[in-house]
């Protein structure tokens, strides 16, 4: 197995020792080719997961992501190392929830890197992160366009999950599926609300509300949305935007919702998404999606640690042969938050 790759530097926080990835594992690529089909792009740590944790841990306090309770979501979360990484380091962190697609076998491959990590780790010493800190949830972006699951054409099982892998992290869909109400409401690992989430600009509840993880996705009321690099097809240039502006709809509300009934406090909570994205590996799909994030009222500000020097301008599009690719990072926020908070 391969470990996580190594940090370009580490910038600590202020309350917290600088964050460590030690004991971390991803399963090797005998075992992802037995796992998913090459349809995925999970095979291993992109450098993007490993930028944005970086910038993770130099704002954790300023941003509270350090502040107990928080509620995590990853986007496209692969190998789950970005997940488990923030989970190992977030001592008080409520819930990392980790999402892929079924299909082609990514949730499959991301449920088995979870176990393997949590496995025969029964004393609290030897854990990497308190039990059911860490879950597994399908998320199939295509339901944010009002289309049907997502299927790979590789013969995969009902939702390309298959069988023959399970995982202490998360349930399979069947579990859930049997699951009551009223048993998915105590569920752990997250704190459902039973409010239906409100209609996006691009989403209905009908559409939101096809799988069982779908509706624990769309009523938690998540502090951070996360994701690294999810842009290299055409489906995702058009259907991320779309799946950021749900998300962040349905966690506003969930935690409107949740202020109401526990205070009566109708103040909006800031619900942050970070993405980091390398700039010009896909000018042409670049441009697209900046485009598409645009249109779903989506305000894409690049970030960067106090300590870091401002990178050059970027150039005029499709101005250069072969533009050098970086890493950036996005605070995305959508567009009537960023006028209303000036």
């Amino acid at each position: 197995r391969d470990s996580s790759p190594p940090r370009a530097y580490r910038q600590g926080s202020v309350a917290m020792p600088p964050w460590s990835c030690d004991g971390i594992v991803v399963c090797d690529n005998f075992e992802y080719m037995d796992t998913a089909t090459f349809a995925t792009t999970g095979g291993h740590v992109w450098p993007a997961a490993a930028r944005l944790l970086e910038y993770l841990e130099a704002v954790a306090d300023t941003s509270g992501l350090s502040v107990p309770g928080v509620r995590v979501l990853e986007l496209g979360a692969g190998t789950g190392w970005l997940a488990m990484a923030l989970a190992k380091n977030l001592p008080h962190v409520k819930s990392v929830c980790a999402t892929e697609m079924a299909a082609g076998g990514a949730l499959r491959w991301l449920r088995r890197n979870i176990e393997t990590n949590e496995s025969g780790r029964t004393e609290e010493l030897t854990r990497l992160w308190k039990p059911g800190v860490v879950t597994a949830r399908e998320c199939d972006w295509s339901l944010y366009l009002g289309g049907e699951e997502t299927r790979s054409g590789y013969g995969d099982g009902e939702g390309g999950d298959g069988d023959g892998v399970t995982s202490t992290a998360a349930e399979t869909n069947t579990e859930i599926r049997n699951k009551t109400p009223e048993t998915r409401k105590s569920s752990p690992d997250t704190e459902t609300l039973q409010s239906s989430p409100p209609e996006t600009l691009h989403s209905s509840p009908e559409t939101l509300h096809k799988t069982p993880d779908h509706e624990m996705l769309n009523k938690t009321p998540w502090d951070f949305i996360i994701g690294s690099d999810l842009v290299y097809d055409d489906n995702g240039t058009r259907m991320l935007p779309k799946v950021f502006r749900a998300l962040l709809d349905c966690a506003a509300a969930a935690h409107l919702e949740k202020s109401k009934t526990n205070s009566g406090d109708t103040k909006q909570t800031p619900v942050r998404a970070f993405y980091a994205h390398t700039k010009y590996r896909y000018e042409l799909r670049d441009i697209e999606f900046f485009s598409h994030m645009r249109e779903a009222k989506l305000v894409m500000t690049e970030v960067r640690e106090k300590n870091l020097q401002t990178p050059p301008s970027s150039p005029e599009a499709l101005s250069q042969l072969f533009p050098e690719p970086r890493i950036a990072v996005f605070r995305i926020t959508r567009a009537e938050d960023e006028e209303r908070d000036g």
